[in-house]
Parts: structure tokens; sequence; C-alpha cells
């Protein structure tokens, strides 16, 4: 019986490093899924709250 790896994954949809670590993370899961299982739950997250309303179309 394989083992269970639980991850929690806490991303911003805006930032584009956590989608190349969800890139990452998605290979490794693919190299091991003949040894363990993985389930994993996505969290959001915002890397700047205080952006004013008007700045927020720059970083999408």
């Amino acid at each position: 019986m394989k083992p269970t790896i639980k991850i929690d994954y806490i991303s911003d949809v805006a930032c584009p490093w956590c989608a190349v670590g969800l890139g990452n993370l998605n290979k490794a899961i693919a190299q091991l899924s003949d040894r363990a299982n993985f389930e994993i739950h996505f969290h959001p997250f915002e890397l700047n709250p205080n952006m004013p309303l008007c700045r927020r179309s720059h970083y999408l």
C-alpha cells in the first residue's frame, strides 16, 4: 500500500512564480506517483492586499 502525502498549496493567482512552483510540483508528483498517492489542497493568498484597485490591472 502506497502512503498518501498531503500537500497544502498556497498561492496568489496573479503571481507568476506560484505558477512556476505549481508546474514543478506537478512534475515531482508525476515522477513519484508510483511510490505515493498525493492529496493537494489549494488555498488562496493575496501577496499584496493593500494594493490600490487602480493598480491591480498592471499586475494581471
